[in-house]
Formats: C-alpha cells, sequence, structure tokens
C-alpha cells in the first residue's frame, strides 16, 4: 500500500468510527430515556456500560438467552 491508499484507509476508517459512536450515543439516550439515568460503574468504558445496560434489557425481556441459547446462565 502506498501514502494514498492509506490516508484513504484512515479517512475510511475514521469516518465509520464516527457513525459508530454517533449510533452508541443513540442507543445510550434510548436506554436513558426508558430506565432513567444511571450512575456508570467507573471501571467500565461507555462501551462496556452500554452493552452492560443492553443485556439487562434483553434479560428484562427474556430475548439474550434466544440470542444465545448456547451460553449458559450466569456467563
Amino acid at each position: 500500500m502506498d501514502a494514498s491508499d492509506l490516508n484513504e484507509k484512515v479517512r475510511q476508517l475514521t469516518e465509520e468510527n464516527t457513525r459508530l459512536k454517533g449510533t452508541l450515543q443513540e442507543v445510550h439516550t434510548t436506554i436513558v430515556s426508558v430506565l432513567g439515568e444511571r450512575k456508570a460503574i467507573p471501571s467500565r468504558t461507555f462501551e462496556q456500560q452500554l452493552l452492560h445496560d443492553l443485556r439487562n434489557i434483553l434479560n428484562e425481556l427474556n430475548l439474550l438467552r434466544a440470542l444465545v441459547p448456547d451460553e449458559e446462565p450466569g456467563n
């Protein structure tokens, strides 16, 4: 890869990263609108806390087991 190919790849990945962060923020905003603001655990990153909250919601709806049928409860 030459420098222009690398620069283009960096640009594409930067744009994708920005879109993904925006999507995560939208998911977070939706979760907060349903559950209310919750205090994050300091040892978790924003992404880890969001995933934790999403798993909790799916568990409450009994959907997580349907999405991950091979995983044992408590893992």
